[in-house]
C-alpha cells in the first residue's frame, strides 16, 4: 500500500479504495510542521444527504498514521472506522 503526501499540491493519495470509486474525494493536507502533518476530507456520496469524510494525522518521526474514516447520512454517523498504520518513507529508486 502506497500513501503520498504532495506538500506541492496539499493533498493526500492512497487512502481512498480504488474498490470503491463512488467514495473517492478530495483529501488536503490542512496543517503540517516538523513532527505531523494533519489531513481531513470529505464528498458527497451515494445518496444526496450522505457524506463521507476523512480525517487524520501522521507523525513525521515514527512513521505512526492515524486516520478515521465516517460516512454520515442527513448528519447523523452510520459507519466510522479507525486505522493505525505503520508508514516508512520511500526508497528512492535512483
Amino acid at each position: 500500500m502506497s500513501i503520498i503526501f504532495n506538500f506541492t499540491t496539499r493533498t493526500v493519495q492512497g487512502i481512498n479504495s480504488p474498490a470503491f470509486p463512488e467514495l473517492n474525494y478530495p483529501i488536503k493536507i490542512t496543517g503540517a510542521d516538523d513532527v505531523a502533518v494533519a489531513f481531513r476530507g470529505s464528498g458527497q456520496v451515494l445518496h444526496p444527504q450522505r457524506v463521507a469524510s476523512t480525517e487524520g494525522t501522521i507523525d513525521r518521526i515514527t512513521g505512526d498514521l492515524e486516520f478515521t474514516e465516517t460516512l454520515a447520512d442527513g448528519g447523523k454517523v452510520i459507519s466510522q472506522t479507525n486505522y493505525a498504520l505503520k508508514c516508512r518513507p520511500a526508497q528512492r529508486m535512483f
